[in-house]
């Protein structure tokens, strides 16, 4: 009788649920000018600038805009207007690339839309002491082997935030291609990020794309950062123990800035959020951070460090 009850009841919810779904109606909005840059010093200036869909269009689609004035000024001062070059990008016309330390600010002009601002500042260089990279040390049940890479790395007081990246490039590929690897880390960040509760829970690579963290618990000392990254896996003649594929590793360690950080925080919330919902989407939302004026959007400087190193496992091919 209890177990009739019960799956009456459920029946009950999940009819008034459908029937709230059906019923919904949504607000149509306009679409919305997506500024999206990041800068660093190494890398010509540049600004992707997209019209973002709507509720009741397909909003998979980019939608470029390409009759746009952008305005790029160093420290209060214009510099030039950035030239369309396709594909939704504004570029520097002069090849010209931010410089460390500099305050960089644009101001976008878009028919029939008011003025957009953005502004963001490069932070120094971050210091690596050493790093090192133990392939395939770490092995647990039901997850592919992983490599564990130990950066020692100095904190300078002009440095608040930063984000380790691990990018491979594997051996054999008939084309070869750099792909970021998702990462992730049992060290200091699991204490004090809080996108850590999700990352193991929820994601189906446990890991992300890089990892952003402050220097609140290391700040202006020389600290250790931990993490595991792993690529592709395979199978020697008949055995069933997996093996990291051998590739090459490129190490990048950035110095963001704050709206960089917050973006990529909350971005990373927000996705694991989504996917750790079981209903997907139905749980309360995660905002992405944007420090646009005006529009949609993420404008962020960096600095980088980055080193190449090739990486042998136990994996041999014939």
């Amino acid at each position: 009788m209890t177990i009739r009850i019960y799956y009456l009841l459920l029946i009950f919810i999940l009819t008034s649920c459908m029937e709230e779904i059906k019923n919904f109606k949504h607000t149509q909005t306009e679409p919305e000018p997506v500024v999206e840059s990041f800068f660093c010093p190494d890398s010509v200036f540049s600004v992707r600038l997209t019209l973002s869909g709507n509720m009741g269009a397909d909003s998979t689609r980019v939608l470029p805009i390409e009759n746009a004035n952008i305005l790029l000024s160093e420290d209060g001062t214009s510099l030039e207007m950035l030239e369309y070059n396709g594909n939704a990008r504004y570029v520097s016309p002069s090849g010209f690339m931010p410089k460390t330390n500099r305050r960089y600010a644009i101001e976008v002009d878009v028919p029939d839309h008011p003025t957009i601002y953005a502004t963001d500042s490069i932070p120094n260089k971050p210091t690596v002491e050493s790093y090192t990279v133990l392939p395939e040390s770490y092995y647990e049940e039901g997850i592919f082997p992983r490599s564990t890479v130990l950066i020692t790395i100095t904190d300078p007081s002009t440095i608040d935030f930063y984000e380790a990246i691990a990018i491979y490039n594997e051996e054999g590929d008939e084309t070869p291609e750099y792909k970021k690897a998702y990462i992730t880390s049992h060290g200091f960040l699991r204490k004090q990020e809080d996108y850590f509760p999700y990352i193991d829970a929820f994601s189906n690579y446990s890991g992300f794309k890089g990892l952003p963290f402050s220097d609140v618990s290391v700040n202006s000392t020389t600290f250790d950062l931990d993490f595991l990254y792993g690529n592709s896996v395979w199978a020697m003649g008949g055995e069933t123990v997996m093996h990291q594929v051998p590739h090459e590793l490129v190490l990048q360690l950035n110095a963001i800035s704050y709206d960089y950080y917050l973006f990529r925080s909350s971005l990373l919330k927000q996705l694991e959020k989504r996917e750790g919902d079981a209903l997907m989407g139905m749980s309360e939302p995660v905002p992405v951070h944007s420090n646009i004026q005006g529009a949609l959007g993420i404008f962020a400087a960096y600095n980088s460090w980055s080193d190449t190193t090739y990486i042998e496992t136990s994996a041999t091919r014939n």
